[in-house]
């Protein structure tokens, strides 16, 4: 349970938002330049997760020796954000990311949260990780630069979540599996 964590005791809080009508790109800035810059650990759980730059910026970090565990749900309600995310899940897995399938039975349906903890930094908000998100969506998140935070969001809520979650393998490719990865093989040229 999330509900108990001390946000009122962080002295290190900003706001960084996307916004189309002035073309504000800061959660997508701010996302590529700390996961380029993470030195240990980068946590991510969210549903819609396809942008191709945080997906490269991610593969690099594991590469450079960052542990990257990313949580998916194992079921959407978009059910071509599934597709999406067994084509993001496949990239991280073959780099080397550890990759966990959160089961969404039972209690929920669908896991809609959106966190992401680099090193010491946890941004939560309404922004996920897709391309329309980080480019033309209008969305607003809160960074919270504080070790004692960062260190209980990571225990209360991702290993809390991992507990409800499965080691994910590649899925099994076919014909709309295929598309989706050369069509967004294209994509950082659209915006």
């Amino acid at each position: 349970e999330a509900g108990d964590l001390p946000v009122d005791s962080i002295s290190k809080v900003r706001l960084i938002t996307t916004n189309p009508d002035t073309q504000k790109k800061d959660i997508k800035t701010w996302m590529l330049e700390a996961i380029n810059n993470a030195h240990t650990r980068i946590m991510v759980q969210d549903p819609y997760f396809n942008d191709p730059q945080v997906i490269t910026a991610l593969k690099w970090a594991v590469h450079r020796g960052v542990k990257v565990d990313v949580l998916f749900p194992n079921s959407n309600d978009v059910p071509i954000f599934r597709h999406l995310d067994d084509s993001t899940l496949d990239e991280l897995y073959v780099a080397g990311a550890n990759v966990y399938a959160y089961n969404t039975s039972g209690k929920e349906s669908f896991n809609h949260l959106k966190a992401t903890v680099v090193d010491d930094m946890v941004t939560l908000g309404s922004s996920n990780k897709d391309v329309r998100a980080m480019n033309t969506n209008q969305e607003i998140n809160y960074v919270f630069d504080d070790e004692h935070f960062a260190d209980l969001v990571v225990q209360r809520v991702f290993e809390a979540d991992k507990k409800n979650s499965v080691p994910a393998q590649p899925a099994t490719e076919n014909f709309v599996k295929k598309v989706i990865k050369e069509t967004f093989k294209r994509m950082p040229s659209l915006f």
